[in-house]
């Protein structure tokens, strides 16, 4: 019994490696409570961070379905978060499973499905379904979902190929894109994936896998098809149920429901017929399954062929063979897309996948992406029990001898697995090659065995180093190598920039072993609309106008025409237009996707292959410091400002992007509050770092020029006609030049771009450059407009994130100074018991003094 200041009869109810959960009743309150309290001691920041972080997202919902949170406290060193305690138990300890009627198991699916759709109303993911984290009050009816840990305030999170040991959520339960070893993002439908195990288990009393192997569980997730749940029921089944479940679990998110309100209206109608009728026919599922979400496929289009090399080759590796792989194509044309598609192969041959990505701007670093790939295999082994550590400790061991610190000097996490070593002098890796060749080779020979093949994918050839290329080229030619696969991936148009890679892929083809290559290209036209028909679900005859226009845009490369289609998402040109009525009879009128074909037809998107054009090496050197973003840095700068919640640290990075990679001299960022445009963020490439956050309003005169910070008459213009406005002349031939701030300030460029989300202003860009004209070419305002998408959606999530965590500070301010208060009081209470008592002690001795006086 854990006994805390404030809480009597606390009794331990669950405990897990992370925490402890307690029952008890809170006493200022008087109240009973759930007690949260973060397990063990010297936490780290992530764990702190993780479990504030619960606190708050679960006091921001405030949601029927989702218990409520009254604090978060300290005790004794130990974070502790306050819950309410309704009387439920968790589904796993009520032992319900395999116990229910098929009407209560309805009833309790319609309960849990409609509150898993109102946290995905708030665009939040649970990531760990299961019936432990669903509460069930028997005598009231009431359920609602705990433990927020791990959940996302995201609508899509990427995960890499991870060791089974180290996977967040409950094993039992993950979609297999929370393995991370699907080619595929998380979004809110894994939730779906985990609901449906939770259904099967509900329903026959077992999980559809069941492994004591970690590896064989994430396996069975991603490759295998369970059991149909009717074969393991003690009653019979009706089919539809079965149905439902296993469209839950289906291995593709596309492949399974889109939307809780269509699961819910199936289980709806299921448990309607069986109260009425006793039984339950057949029906096509997801007929009320709408979602006005854009989901694009992420499954790969018009690659089967180079698929089945791929697959073809790695089935060679397994069986023991030593293979090389090359990858040629275009930024964005879905090299890395393809790779990825072998982590299921691997995982069923419980082989090892490590990466490396090599840097334009660490060329000179030896071995970079090699060691960040070996780096990453330790990372892998760490989280392996004690007794295969140290067998992977005397392997390597037995294979490099002595000379394991030079391999330590350049793969440092490898220290942690087989210890220090004493040296004598330090190896220069450039005037040793032959010595690290030669122990780099016996460590691969360690690595590879015939129950775990290994994997190295190495991206972006066309920036590695002469050493690099030379290890590469003797391991694929290494006889002594078995169980290897070393895939390499490289821009094709980019080879004459590194006449190392050109030579050594010369030589690789004249010798025995060639290696295998494969040529990647865009995307057909075919490909393209059979993409877009499936992310629309429509037919591919609806689609084919809008196909042909994309097309048109992107070439069909990849990955510009999914970025292009959720340009046009956010900005309102393709939309989701809901029937006019629902209803189960409705057939395959379940809404539909609607765009807007002129304004995408005016839309413009530089041709993805105007950014990587085949250059001669001193072509290239002359424009390499004025040419814009690439496809791939378009994609890594999305995904910097994606992946931010802070709004200060958001618009300190666009900031930075945009003034690196725009040709500005300075810039704004000017959002509205209150009806008023505030300058939020100023950078100048004149003083390093951004200030952000100072709500200057755009009229404000500064000081110093006698001129507001901005234009305001061009940001007045952008505001009203949300289209980007680019000045090459400022001072000369255009509608603002007799406006006072072109006169004092005497700019030569002038960029304003607003930011929209779904139609809705965000906020407006304004970027100056005072030293050239013409420095806002069409090339970089089309980055910026795509640029400019994303941002707006990332200050938008960040300003409602502020808005929620001012809400939970505030409230958890009031509830603090309450129990403040409260304790107050208390002690008010404490000390007039303690003076009545020893008012009552000095009345009875007094009485006692006086008997004793008559007496005598």
């Amino acid at each position: 019994m854990l006994t805390i200041s404030g809480f009597d009869a606390t009794t331990l109810l669950y405990s897990s490696p992370t925490s402890l959960v307690y029952r008890s009743h809170w006493v200022p309150d008087q109240r009973p409570v759930v007690l949260k309290v973060l397990r063990g001691k010297g936490y780290t920041p992530k764990q702190v961070a993780r479990f504030q972080r619960e606190y708050e997202l679960i006091q921001s919902l405030n949601l029927p379905g989702v218990v409520k949170v009254y604090g978060l406290e300290s005790h004794q060193h130990h974070s502790m978060m306050i819950l309410e305690d309704f009387g439920g138990e968790a589904l796993s300890q009520l032992e319900l499973a395999g116990q229910l009627t098929l009407i209560e198991f309805l009833q309790l699916a319609i309960a849990i499905t409609k509150i898993i759709g109102q946290i995905h109303g708030f665009n939040i993911i649970h990531k760990n379904i299961n019936p432990g984290n669903i509460v069930f009050n028997r005598q009231t009816g009431v359920i609602k979902l705990i433990d927020f840990g791990i959940a996302s305030v995201l609508s899509q999170e990427n995960l890499n190929f991870i060791s089974a040991n180290t996977l967040e959520g409950t094993l039992g339960y993950l979609s297999p894109e929370q393995t991370g070893r699907m080619n595929r993002t998380i979004d809110y439908r894994s939730d779906f994936y985990s609901l449906g195990v939770t259904f099967y288990e509900l329903i026959t009393g077992r999980l559809p896998f069941k492994s004591e192997d970690p590896l064989e569980l994430v396996h069975s997730h991603i490759a295998k098809n369970p059991i149909s749940p009717e074969d393991y029921t003690n009653f019979s089944l009706p089919e539809i149920i079965s149905q439902i479940i296993l469209k839950l679990m289906a291995k593709n998110a596309e492949d399974r429901y889109q939307s809780a309100y269509g699961i819910k209206s199936d289980l709806e109608r299921c448990l309607e017929q069986f109260k009425n009728q006793g039984y339950i026919e057949s029906f096509e599922l997801g007929s009320q399954d709408l979602s006005d979400k854009l989901q694009i496929p992420e499954k790969l289009y018009g690659r089967n062929q180079q698929l089945q090399t791929l697959l073809t080759t790695f089935e060679r590796v397994s069986q023991g063979n030593r293979e090389l792989i090359l990858i040629s194509g275009y930024s964005g044309v879905g090299k890395s897309s393809l790779v990825q598609e072998i982590y299921k192969p691997i995982t069923a041959k419980r082989g090892i996948f490590i990466s490396g990505k090599f840097d334009q701007y660490k060329r000179n670093i030896p071995y970079f992406a090699i060691a960040e790939a070996l780096n990453e295999f330790c990372h892998q082994i760490l989280t392996e029990r004690k007794e295969i550590l140290e067998q992977w400790k005397q392997k390597i061991l037995a294979f490099v001898g002595n000379k394991g610190q030079l391999l330590i000097d350049i793969i440092p996490d490898l220290e942690r697995i087989i210890g220090k070593f004493s040296v004598t002098e330090s190896l220069n890796l450039q005037e040793t090659p032959n010595c690290f060749l030669e122990v780099f080779q016996k460590l691969i020979q360690a690595l590879t065995q015939p129950q775990r093949p290994l994997v190295i994918f190495l991206d972006d050839l066309q920036w590695a180093d002469w050493a690099s290329l030379n290890l590469i080229k003797t391991l694929s030619q290494d006889e002594s190598i078995q169980y290897l696969m070393i895939i390499g991936a490289y821009r094709h148009h980019e080879l004459n920039l590194n006449p190392p890679l050109k030579s050594t892929l010369e030589a690789i083809k004249i010798t025995q072993d060639p290696g295998v290559e494969i040529s990647l290209d865009n995307l057909s036209l075919s490909d393209i609309n059979d993409l877009i028909a499936e992310g629309l679900n429509c037919s591919p005859e609806v689609s084919q106008p809008l196909a042909h226009l994309v097309y048109q845009k992107t070439q069909g490369n990849p990955f510009y025409t999914r970025e292009f289609l959720k340009s046009l998402y956010t900005e309102g040109l393709l939309q989701f237009q809901y029937p006019t009525q629902l209803s189960w009879t409705q057939g395959n009128n379940k809404g539909k996707w609607t765009w807007d074909f002129e304004q995408i037809q005016a839309k413009n998107i530089t041709d993805y292959r105007k950014n990587c054009p085949i250059l001669s090496p001193e072509t290239h050197q002359k424009i390499s410091s004025s040419n814009s973003l690439d496809i791939a840095s378009i994609f890594k700068a999305s995904q910097a400002l994606s992946r931010e919640i802070s709004i200060e640290h958001l618009l300190t990075k666009i900031m930075k992007i945009v003034v690196e990679n725009a040709g500005a001299e300075r810039g704004h960022l000017i959002l509205e509050s209150d009806k008023q445009w505030l300058i939020q963020a100023y950078v100048t490439t004149v003083h390093d770092g951004v200030k952000v956050l100072q709500a200057i309003p755009i009229e404000k005169i500064n000081s110093e020029t006698n001129t507001p910070e901005v234009c305001n008459s061009i940001v007045n213009y952008v505001i009203h006609t949300q289209e980007s406005l680019v000045i090459h002349q400022a001072t000369k031939e255009n509608k603002f030049v007799s406006d006072d701030y072109i006169i004092l300030n005497q700019p030569k460029s002038i960029l304003c771009v607003p930011l929209l989300n779904q139609g809705k202003l965000i906020g407006i860009l304004y970027l100056e450059n005072n030293l050239i004209t013409g420095a806002f070419t069409s090339q970089r305002l089309e980055v910026l407009n795509l640029l400019s998408s994303q941002a707006a959606i990332s200050i938008e999530n960040a300003l409602l994130y502020k808005t929620l965590e001012e809400k939970v500070t505030e409230r958890t301010q009031a509830l603090q100074q309450e129990i403040l208060e409260r304790k107050k009081v208390e002690e008010v209470l404490k000390q007039a018991k303690e003076d009545a008592e020893a008012a009552n002690r000095a009345k009875s001795e007094f009485l006692a003094n006086m008997s004793h006086e008559i007496r005598t």
